[in-house]
């Protein structure tokens, strides 16, 4: 008469039977921190260099280089070489920014330079020493400061301004 196994016998029975799937490898380091795509109604280009200033963040004494696109949300006070530069509404730069193009919803202060495009949106505040090749200004959006085209240079700025008063001084001496 054989003996009935027990429970223990056939429990340890079922689990030598049952087959485990194999452990799905880990995936690399690099597709760990694989990024994704900005959302689609960002104007900026899916990039490989990228870096996204977050709204509560602050980054003061940078210098930034070698940026496809840089996103602020939140709060920069830097120097930035970049490809293409996005201030969302709410972000703040304080600096110097070379740039090929420009798309700004918040608030510069400072030096940039915008060899393509600088398209200004709607609460856009812009103070400060503006270059740019190509400008799109849309609805309550704000641009003073020193502005004028790439394409311009610095000292024909200058002399234009002194011609400008030369003549405002010979007009003077004229009605007096």
């Amino acid at each position: 008469m054989s003996a009935k196994p027990s429970i223990l016998d056939q429990h340890r029975e079922s689990r030598s039977i049952r087959r485990i799937p194999p452990a799905t490898p880990a995936p690399a380091a690099a597709d760990q921190f694989k990024t994704t795509p900005f959302p689609a109604t960002s104007s900026v280009p899916a990039a490989d260099n990228r870096l996204i200033v977050g709204p509560r963040v602050r980054l003061s004494g940078a210098k930034i280089l070698d940026c496809d696109s840089l996103r602020i949300e939140g709060e920069v006070d830097a120097t930035i070489d970049a490809r293409v530069l996005e201030i969302a509404a709410g972000g703040l730069f304080n600096g110097c920014a070379r740039v090929d193009n420009a798309d700004i919803s918040g608030r510069f202060d400072g030096d940039l330079q915008v060899t393509g495009r600088l398209k200004l949106r709607a609460g856009a505040q812009v103070h400060g020493k503006v270059r740019y090749g190509s400008l799109v200004v849309e609805a309550d959006a704000t641009l003073s400061g020193d502005v004028a085209p790439v394409s311009v240079p610095d000292n024909a700025i200058a002399l234009d301004r002194s011609e400008r008063a030369a003549q405002v001084g010979s007009i003077t001496a004229l009605l007096a």
